[in-house]
């Protein structure tokens, strides 16, 4: 299982993410949230190192970044990114997923703390 969630880390994602970027560029889309983009998915490819190394010292430290770092960086990008949603759907979409991070990751340390 562990493979899987390296090849979905290290192959996938970043395919999925130069094609997104692509498409961007393709549709002319007027100031694309790259790095809103750039964000989303190294918040997922994060996850799914962190799961391919577990358990492990850098999986901790992985762990540690996306519970800390990454809720900032997504909600900051996510507010400048909502301002611009009419723009296309692209800023839409960006903005919302990472809004979603944020509720996500509350109810699951909420879920987390409860079950313990």
């Amino acid at each position: 299982m562990q493979i899987i969630f390296f090849i979905i880390a290290l192959i996938i994602l970043p395919i999925c993410y130069f094609y997104v970027i692509e498409r961007m560029e393709v549709k002319a889309i007027s100031n694309p949230p790259r790095f809103m983009v750039f964000c989303i998915f190294g918040t997922f490819g994060g996850w799914f190192l962190a799961l391919a190394l577990s358990p492990s010292g850098l999986a901790a430290i992985c762990m540690m970044f996306l519970l800390t770092v990454s809720p900032i960086a997504l909600i900051m990008t996510s507010a400048v990114t909502w301002s611009k949603r009419k723009q296309s759907i692209y800023h839409r979409i960006s903005a919302l997923i990472g809004f979603t991070y944020l509720v996500l990751l509350i109810i699951g340390i909420i879920t987390a703390v409860i079950m313990r």
